[in-house]
């Protein structure tokens, strides 16, 4: 049986995310354009010796395709921090868990901010994907363990958890006192 060393409460909160470090699929991909931009350089290089205008024009489009890729890949990482969203999460000093609309391998690394509410208080850490597991209504629960958090940080959310597992036994007895 797993021994947890922090209770866990559901709470809703702010949480955004980013992966850290790239799959080896995405490597690939960077990489290979890497090596193609290179090659197109080389080539608009002796080109624009021969013909200086058709080597102008392939720079600019070659420019051009370039601010695209960096707009797409922008618009991706806008995406995970659209991601920064309130939801309803289960979450102790040790991880957290919440349903995502996609997909994320286990073993991930993630960069996470919570924003914890009602105060209005900002925590960040990293962690691992412990499992992402798929929901039957097509959602996936992400499970996170926390691996790296600065000691002050770990305390706000102590801090919080504490107050929000007080607030709930409050409420809780609240509902029992009016059966």
């Amino acid at each position: 049986m797993e021994r947890r060393q922090y209770f866990r409460i559901n709470d809703t909160l702010g949480v955004s995310y980013r992966l850290i470090g790239a799959s080896k699929k995405e490597e690939t991909f960077w990489s290979s354009l890497t090596a193609l931009d290179e090659q197109i350089n080389q080539l608009l290089g002796g080109l624009s010796k021969t013909q200086p205008l058709l080597g102008k024009l392939l720079a600019l489009m070659n420019q051009k395709l370039e601010r695209i890729a960096n707009q797409l890949m922008l618009d991706g990482e806008l995406m995970q921090k659209m991601a920064s969203r309130v939801g309803e999460v289960n979450i102790s000093a040790c991880g957290i868990g919440f349903n995502h609309s996609q997909a994320v391998d286990d073993n991930s690394q993630v960069a996470l901010k919570l924003h914890l509410l009602p105060h209005d208080t900002h925590v960040a850490a990293e962690g691992r994907v412990v499992e992402c597991k798929k929901l039957p209504e097509g959602q996936y629960y992400w499970r996170i363990t926390f691996t790296r958090m600065a000691e002050v940080e770990r305390d706000l959310l102590i801090q919080h958890l504490i107050g929000r597992q007080r607030q709930q036994i409050r409420e809780a007895r609240a509902q029992n006192d009016d059966l």
